[in-house]
């Protein structure tokens, strides 16, 4: 996960989706209504 961040701090010049599920943390797609690892459906969209 840091990495991913990281990797999108450091493409400042263009906006990067990131997905993550709420309950465990998996990283996810953006469109992604359940977590493929818990079953969760709360998944948080983040955008750098």
């Amino acid at each position: 996960m840091i990495e991913r961040l990281q990797r999108a701090l450091d493409r400042r010049t263009s906006a990067t989706e990131y997905g993550e599920c709420r309950q465990c943390g998996t990283t996810v797609d953006t469109d992604t209504a359940r977590c493929p690892d818990c079953g969760s459906a709360e998944i948080a969209s983040y955008t750098f």
